[in-house]
């Protein structure tokens, strides 16, 4: 009986797996990573009862007296990783054909970025279902695209609910392109630059305005897609949609992440997987098994990995913000 197959790991590849970036996708500044040592473990974030004051804000003591004890709690919960991944086939023809011209590693690297794009894709699509699901959420009452609309006032409102719960501002806003290229043909948004009138010169509406106009940090700008039925035609070409919808959301988390660091969530990465060898990779491999029979190389992207809402109160959504979309 022939032994079982052990797992291989091209550590160059793997590299490149961890080092690609799509930047129309935002879901790693949402839910930042936080590499954990085990599968599974409990979560490490303090409670709000810091932002309990004494009585009348009392806190004098006496000569000798010991100060009050400032009682902070961590969760009585759990995370718990997954594997996650996807895979890819390299035929020895590709593998001849890429010889010939004389880079005999790039189809390698070619698949290696296509299959850490879907997993990058599929992160981006379940880090927008948590943003959409918050329990604070609001629909205007007339949409950002049409006459009349007030999107600072929606905006103020999204802020305010944030505030309230967890006794801090929002400092990020995760607007879609589709909404933030309406927003920069709105008449109160630009009425806000100019003090009342709706003619701006071209360019000044970027980035950087809007974190004036918003009041936040940070703007995330998605613009990632998702096939939105089946493919089609020789090229298999189909329709996209937007996996971010028209769905504005504000949230608070901390600039430099950290397990015992309130936040709207985080993603954790189970550092210490495949025995060990995804250590120096921030927990994502790149695997490889070779068919003889096929002729076919497969490569896998693999990560352990499950992304957490911790505090719901720390976001807000503004779902539905277009008419036109």
């Amino acid at each position: 009986m022939p032994s079982p197959k052990q797992l291989v790991i091209d550590t160059r590849l793997s590299q490149v797996s961890v080092d690609y970036k799509n930047d129309d996708y935002i879901a790693e500044q949402v839910l930042p990573t936080l590499l954990v040592p085990k599968q599974h473990g409990k979560i490490l974030e303090n409670d709000m009862s810091a932002l309990q004051p004494d009585a009348n804000g009392d806190d004098k003591i006496g000569m000798g007296q010991r100060p009050g004890i400032v009682k902070a709690e961590f969760q009585d919960d759990m995370y718990g990783t997954f594997e996650r991944a996807k895979g890819v086939t390299i035929h020895d023809d590709e593998v001849d054909a890429d010889n010939a011209e004389g880079a005999p590693y790039e189809v390698k690297v070619t698949k290696t970025n296509l299959v850490t794009e879907r997993l990058l894709l599929n992160r981006e699509v379940r880090v927008a279902a948590i943003c959409a699901g918050v329990t604070g959420t609001s629909s205007p009452g007339t949409k950002w695209d049409q006459a009349n609309s007030t999107p600072l006032t929606n905006i103020n409102a999204a802020k305010f609910a944030v505030k309230n719960k967890i006794g801090k501002r929002p400092n990020y806003a995760i607007v879609p392109w589709e909404v933030m290229e309406f927003l920069k043909q709105n008449a109160d948004v630009k009425s806000f630059i100019t003090g009342g009138s709706t003619t701006l010169v071209p360019g000044v509406l970027n980035i950087e305005a809007f974190k004036l106009i918003f009041g936040v940090e940070n703007i995330l700008v998605p613009a990632s897609s998702q096939l939105a039925g089946a493919m089609s035609g020789a090229f298999k070409s189909g329709t996209l949609s937007s996996v971010w919808s028209d769905n504005v959301t504000l949230f608070w988390r901390p600039n430099a992440p950290m397990r015992q660091a309130p936040a709207f969530g985080y993603t954790y990465v189970w550092q210490n997987a495949f025995r060990g060898a995804a250590r120096s990779t921030n927990g994502q491999v790149i695997t490889q098994d070779y068919e003889t029979r096929e002729r076919t190389l497969y490569l896998d992207a693999r990560t352990y990995s499950d992304e957490r809402k911790l505090i719901d109160g720390a976001a807000y959504t503004l779902t539905n913000v277009l008419n036109s979309l």
